[in-house]
């Protein structure tokens, strides 16, 4: 029986066999209300600029429900204009995924507050003014910043290796952990928006899809975890 060693030099294998197999996506899962609320306890509690920042993008997480590409594009000029906190925020659609436009978020008092006071505090970071920030200046600045000799310093955000690291400290500190094979990720926040929303709604599913920009009902119905079975009985109940 011939054997691989058999095989001429011109001999290849199939390309497809060479490739690994193709991983599926982890499903990750919404934090609970309780468990939110001790993640963001415990990274309030924190002193210094870069915990500052990393409670504002937890908060901001759980209240404008952005993808993390999405929250980490935001600048001072979203959030802060004409000298005052904006009442609801929005992104440029370039900056959306498939450049989709969304709504603007509406953002509570106390989220304002906050913004507030951590606007002074990263004019502080940069050695400026709140009222003299530069409006392209990222919220969530990175601690690794680009050095040129023509301008020695060019503010950039944290990327998305940051965040999931920033993340995954505070859900071990606030022992918060996966469960049913669902994992902790960037996208827990998300998830977890979602999921207020349409507890808050009534399960308003019409409502969270318009609340997360999605194309359809149906990814939204995915992304919830509702089942079809789930759907059969909500239909047997209103009839």
């Amino acid at each position: 029986m011939p054997t691989l060693n058999d095989a001429s030099p011109q001999t290849t294998l199939p390309l497809e066999a060479a490739k690994p197999p193709r991983r599926k996506p982890t499903a990750c899962r919404h934090l609970s209300p309780e468990e939110q609320e001790r993640i963001l306890t415990i990274a309030h509690a924190k002193r210094g600029f870069w915990h500052r920042r990393n409670y504002l993008y937890v908060l901001l997480g759980k209240k404008l429900g952005y993808r993390v590409t999405e929250t980490l594009s935001l600048r001072v000029k979203h959030l802060y204009v004409n000298g005052c906190i904006v009442s609801a925020v929005h992104v440029e659609k370039q900056f959306m995924k498939k450049k989709r436009d969304r709504p603007p978020v509406p953002l509570q008092p106390a989220v304002q507050a906050e913004l507030l006071t951590y606007l002074d505090d990263l004019a502080r970071q940069c050695g400026v003014t709140r009222e003299t920030l530069d409006p392209e200046t990222p919220i969530f600045l990175s601690r690794k910043q680009r050095a040129l000799a023509s301008q020695p310093r060019i503010p950039r955000s944290m990327s998305r290796q940051q965040a999931y690291v920033v993340m995954q400290a505070l859900y071990a500190e606030a022992k918060v952990y996966r469960h049913d094979g669902k994992a902790l990720a960037n996208h827990t926040l998300r998830k977890s928006f979602a999921m207020n929303v349409y507890n808050g709604t009534g399960h308003n599913i019409f409502l969270t899809s318009k609340a997360l920009g999605h194309s359809s009902i149906a990814v939204t119905q995915i992304y919830l975890g509702i089942s079809d079975e789930e759907v059969a009985a909500a239909i047997l109940l209103a009839a």
